[in-house]
């Protein structure tokens, strides 16, 4: 019959923990705090370097701000207080048939600059510049909120034409900036296309890239911490392509279609291009034939056919393409001519 020494082995434990507590107890120190606060004050360069800063947080209001009313909608009868203050102040300073425009843009006019601290003291229980924004939603609505076809293609092409200069867009309208930007929105979203992406969207969102790359390979990149990354113009692109968003456009092509790998260091957009030219150079009938490991002398041939594998998942039912006909569509997407480019394109990062 076989007999364990409990009592010893749970001895050797508890002197064990005797032992660890006590370094614990070593390790310890005791803090004292100072009663004594010295306070530093700021310098002249430092209040300035501090004023350049804008806070994170949103400007907390006044008391006297607090009390006024905010994020509620405007009553009918505030609109005709509204309405009534500017007619009045319009009749008082004898402004004449330009008086509304003087009003409503009185930055440009210096005779009415401070209209608005006549008109807002009508409504004293709302802030003046809500009722500012407010007045220019009264007299700059529609009639008829559905634009005319007609209306529709003449802000394309004033958009074309001026781009997202709103305020001038809105003077050829006669309409509020806001009301421009919301009616071109509108327009954007009924073209745009959800869910899955088509194989032209792939192919045309390549072109329009490469396309954008090769314009800005040769211009000079400053350091800076705002840059977009790889300064490509996505929202051109969008425009451009016409059936995706902007964001959707950059996170297609860096979430999806770009490889993680890149961030990891063990690969770089680069190499997608030589890896397409050093296939067709080899000329292969079918995967097997491939050199996977001498394909790039920089990359080891597992992490080829890894990149390899993520390219044509992209493809639409790739895995009932051929070999030749993957290759023909990839060469399309990363073609052989954007390896100057994108050369260029790497050499001119700004140093960190």
């Amino acid at each position: 019959m076989k007999t364990f020494n409990t009592r010893k082995r749970s001895r050797s434990k508890e002197s064990k923990n005797c032992e660890f507590m006590k370094d614990k107890k070593k390790c310890r120190r005791k803090v004292s705090f100072s009663k004594e606060v010295e306070e530093f004050p700021l310098t002249q360069s430092s209040h300035k370097d501090f004023s350049s800063v804008k806070s994170a947080h949103p400007r907390q209001h006044t008391p006297e701000e607090e009390k006024l009313i905010w994020g509620k909608r405007y009553t009918p009868e505030e609109d005709e207080l509204i309405r009534k203050a500017i007619m009045d102040y319009i009749e008082a300073n004898q402004l004449g048939d330009q008086g509304l425009h003087m009003v409503l843009h009185c930055q440009k006019y210096k005779k009415v600059r401070n209209c608005w601290n006549f008109i807002a003291s009508a409504l004293p229980w709302r802030p003046r510049s809500t009722t500012y924004l407010r007045a220019h939603s009264i007299f700059e609505k529609r009639a008829v909120s559905k634009w005319e076809p007609e209306q529709c293609e003449l802000l394309k092409r004033c958009y074309a034409q001026h781009g997202p200069d709103w305020k001038k867009i809105a003077q050829i309208f006669g309409l509020s900036r806001h009301q421009v930007k919301d009616a071109h929105r509108r327009l954007k979203a009924e073209n745009l296309i959800r869910g899955k992406w088509k194989q032209f969207e792939y192919q045309s969102l390549f072109d329009l890239v490469n396309l954008d790359l090769r314009m800005k390979a040769f211009q000079e990149k400053k350091s800076n911490h705002a840059m977009i990354r790889d300064n490509i113009s996505w929202q051109a692109i969008s425009v451009k392509l016409s059936t995706r968003a902007a964001d959707h456009c950059c996170m297609k092509w860096y979430a999806r279609l770009a490889t993680p790998m890149v961030k990891e260091g063990r690969w770089n957009d680069l190499d997608d291009y030589k890896m397409i030219d050093a296939i067709q150079k080899a000329d292969p009938s079918c995967f097997e034939e491939v050199d996977w490991d001498n394909l790039l002398e920089h990359r080891p041939g597992e992490i080829c056919r890894k990149r390899w594998y993520e390219m044509i998942k992209h493809l639409d039912r790739f895995w009932a393409m051929s070999f030749v006909d993957q290759i023909d569509v990839l060469s399309q997407r990363y073609c052989p001519d954007m390896i100057p480019y994108r050369e260029k394109d790497l050499s001119n990062l700004p140093d960190s």
